[in-house]
This record gives C-alpha cells, sequence and structure tokens, in this order.
C-alpha cells in the first residue's frame, strides 16, 4: 500500500511550511528525517499548531482554487495529519521548530516507536485479547513502560 496515513504525514511535512520555495533541504538523521524550509516563518505560534483547530492560509486565493479543482487539503489538515500519523504507529510526537533570526523552520519526523515490537507480544501473550482491547493508546503505554 503506496497511501497510508505515514506516507501522507511524509508528504505533508515536505511542503512544511506551506511551500515558501523550492529551495528545500531533506536531511536524513539516525532516528528519523528532518525537513527544513528555507527562507520561512511560521504563521502560528507553535503550541497552537500542536494543540490544532488553528488555520491561517498563506495565500486564501490559491488554497480556495486548489480546492476547487481537487487538488488541495483543507486549511489547518496537514500538521493534524502529521500528529495523527504519528500516533498510529506508536512513534514519538515530531519536533516542530523555528529559528527566527534565520527564518527557518525544521520539522523532526522521528521514526522510533514507543512501543517495542518485543514489550508487545510479550505483553499480548501475557494478557491475550484484553490487551488489544486496550483504548486509549496510552493505556498501552502505561503497561509497556511498567513493563520496562
Amino acid at each position: 500500500m503506496d497511501d497510508t496515513p505515514v506516507h501522507k504525514s511524509i508528504r505533508e511535512a515536505y511542503g512544511y511550511p506551506r511551500r515558501l520555495s523550492d529551495n528545500r533541504n531533506t536531511e536524513n538523521c539516525e532516528d528519523g528525517k528532518r525537513f527544513c524550509s528555507n527562507p520561512g516563518t511560521l504563521k502560528l505560534p507553535i503550541s497552537a499548531i500542536y494543540e490544532g483547530g488553528y488555520s491561517v492560509a498563506r495565500n486564501p486565493r490559491i488554497q480556495t482554487m486548489f480546492c476547487m479543482i481537487g487538488y488541495g487539503d483543507n486549511i489547518g489538515s496537514g500538521f493534524p495529519a502529521i500528529l495523527s500519523a504519528r500516533g498510529e504507529e506508536s512513534w514519538r510526537k515530531p519536533d516542530l521548530s523555528q529559528n527566527e533570526e534565520l527564518h527557518q523552520v525544521e520539522l523532526k519526523l522521528w521514526m522510533i516507536s514507543l512501543m517495542p515490537s518485543e514489550c508487545t507480544e510479550y505483553l499480548q501473550k501475557l494478557f491475550g485479547l484484553a490487551y488489544s482491547h486496550l483504548v486509549p493508546e496510552c493505556s498501552r503505554l502505561s503497561i509497556v513502560t511498567a513493563r520496562r
């Protein structure tokens, strides 16, 4: 499957913040990927971006045009999609930072699981179906953390 939530989140990260220029830099890191966009600054405070529910289009007319022809996403849906995909994989939350002096935004997408497979397998054997029915995900994280 080539259009998973993780693939969508990576495509979104390439355009974060919204394609300020074509002079983007992607750097592979040991545990994730770092996406840098130059030049650029965020239009919202970082805390509001993580919180979600706020959006400011860089160019509302262009955004509307792309939505009308079927190539645009809802304004403000990008970062929540990134967070959602990371959560589904139980990966660490991405790090978003801004250097205002350099006019640079950096987004690091971690590919480190918060749920090690050997620990998950052990707990599934130990608790059976009860483990797979734990909701929300933080319940599983609590048990994995206690196991460690």
